[in-house]
């Protein structure tokens, strides 16, 4: 009988604990915002270093992720300015040099040819441009060294590496895109070049 009892007593004991588990279910975990990347504010008067040096059809993109670096690219001990941009107006005629070394890397014919090329592919509808600067002003120099506007490069995202090409130190700029693509652009002493697959991941 004390044993039927306490069996009783045990079995009303779980079916209350069991309600109580039902009517409180765990909740999930509350989502945490996700952190958003900072972006550093531009140097001022960037824009009307780029109206100056290229022109008013060239406009910073300042929506993209990483619109401005700067680094000694070309290793004269002066500061450079790589810039994202909208360019409509790129001209082979231009008081600057233009240059594909994307495709340059892939055999196709010279910039000329390769200007006229059109694409759907949204990372490459933007361009780069590259000041070599001058003396202690870099690159906003009154007279950079050169000037260089990069075209037809995919990438959705760019940021500075330095890495050692045929046992030389370089600063150059990588690029990602959207395929998962990873190149670095970099000065070889004479001319930017483009090599895949070199990028940091």
């Amino acid at each position: 009988m004390r044993s039927l009892l306490l069996t009783s007593i045990v079995t009303l004991l779980s079916l209350t604990a069991a309600v109580a588990q039902d009517s409180n279910p765990i909740s999930a975990p509350t989502p945490q915002p996700t952190a958003q990347v900072e972006k550093k504010p531009l140097p001022a008067g960037l824009q009307e270093v780029v109206k100056k040096d290229f022109g008013d059809d060239i406009v910073v993109d300042t929506t993209f992720p990483t619109p401005f670096l700067e680094a000694d690219f070309n290793g004269d001990g002066s500061l450079d300015a790589a810039i994202v941009v909208h360019a409509k107006g790129v001209s082979t005629k231009g008081d600057y040099k233009l240059i594909d070394p994307y495709d340059e890397y892939f055999g196709y014919g010279g910039v000329k040819i390769t200007s006229q090329f059109e694409t759907d592919d949204v990372t490459q509808k933007h361009a780069v441009l590259i000041i070599h600067g001058n003396g202690p002003e870099g690159w906003r120099s009154a007279q950079p060294k050169e000037k260089f506007v990069v075209i037809n490069m995919p990438f959705d995202n760019i940021k500075l590496m330095n890495a050692r090409v045929k046992k030389k130190s370089v600063t150059g700029i990588t690029t990602h895109d959207a395929t998962g693509l990873s190149a670095i652009l970099f000065w070889n002493g004479k001319k930017y070049h483009w090599e895949p697959g070199a990028a940091d991941e």
